[in-house]
């Protein structure tokens, strides 16, 4: 780090994450840079949530860091608020600065679907849910154990022409037990290079993740790539059902049978992603912020 702004001579950084933030911003002293800060969740709250008993130390480091930086940036305007009370920042130096989510080209559905289905031994009358993540994160992988435990079998069950792909990389000894499991609707397709043919093959993506802080980007995905989402309400930000009410599909508690009730639900409409999603989410959103005189003081 210290090489780097040696050599570069910036004159202002942006640091993803905490972790790195404060050796930056020591280094950053000596040539004068300004420190940005982009936090993608409040990390001490996430591990928090996780159950680390480590998390407290996390909350004395992440709150010094967003002290010294120049500048913090929030991708929730609820993580912003939070961090203006719990960390004692002064609110003009924090912003709300969403990720970026632009349209893309969707493939064709019905060769997509044709393709995935044969690769996958799914019959051809049953319509795909995706859920894509990556599993070694372990409210993503209890939401893969939902998915299998309680989901399916409710499904099969009620004798629904579905079937649950779920895709994502699952590299860490600690999380290949769910490897084992197993469940005639359900594919676990493992880890893809590319994610384009099954968002094009889905008919709605599921989100049963049921903690973990921040922004799920997987919702802001599937909205991008014009899928309806199924989640549950503690994790859908406000922004995103602000945005794109027509297409979140909302679950209130953590109940299967009410799960399943909004994917019938979600599976009958088709209404496209509204351009305001795209508005909130979009260049013009983020790149307000490097007109900001803040960044230059």
């Amino acid at each position: 780090i210290r090489q780097t702004i040696i050599k570069e001579q910036p004159n202002c950084i942006i640091v993803e994450h905490p972790y790195l933030a404060m050796a930056v911003q020591y280094f950053a002293g000596f040539s004068g840079a300004t420190v940005i800060v982009r936090s993608h969740n409040l990390e001490y709250e996430r591990f928090k949530t996780l159950r680390k008993w480590w998390w407290q130390l996390l909350y004395v480091f992440e709150k010094r860091v967003h002290q010294k930086a120049a500048l913090s940036l929030f991708i929730t305007e609820q993580d912003k608020q939070k961090a203006i009370h719990t960390f004692g920042l002064a609110p003009e130096r924090c912003v709300y600065l969403p990720p970026i989510i632009e349209p893309v080209t969707i493939g064709n559905k019905e060769a997509a679907q044709k393709a995935i289905k044969a690769k996958h031994g799914i019959p051809e009358n049953h319509q795909l849910l995706l859920f894509a993540g990556t599993l070694d994160y372990l409210p993503n992988a209890e939401a893969v154990t939902f998915i299998y435990e309680q989901l399916a079998p409710l499904i099969d069950i009620q004798h629904k022409p579905y079937h649950i792909l779920i895709c994502g990389r699952n590299h860490y000894p600690s999380f290949q037990y769910l490897n084992n499991y197993r469940h005639s609707y359900v594919t676990n397709a493992g880890e893809q290079i590319s994610m384009d043919a099954y968002y094009a093959a889905a008919d709605v993506f599921i989100n049963p993740v049921q903690k973990g802080g921040g922004m799920q980007i997987k919702n802001l995905t599937a909205l991008q790539h014009q899928l309806n989402i199924v989640v549950f309400e503690e994790v859908l930000d406000a922004a995103v059902y602000n945005t794109a009410t027509n297409k979140c599909f909302v679950v209130k508690d953590f109940n299967p049978e009410a799960f399943l009730e909004q994917i019938e639900l979600a599976l009958k409409i088709g209404t496209p992603t509204p351009n305001l999603f795209f508005e909130g989410f979009g260049v013009a959103t983020n790149t307000r912020i490097f007109d900001s005189p803040r960044i230059h003081e």
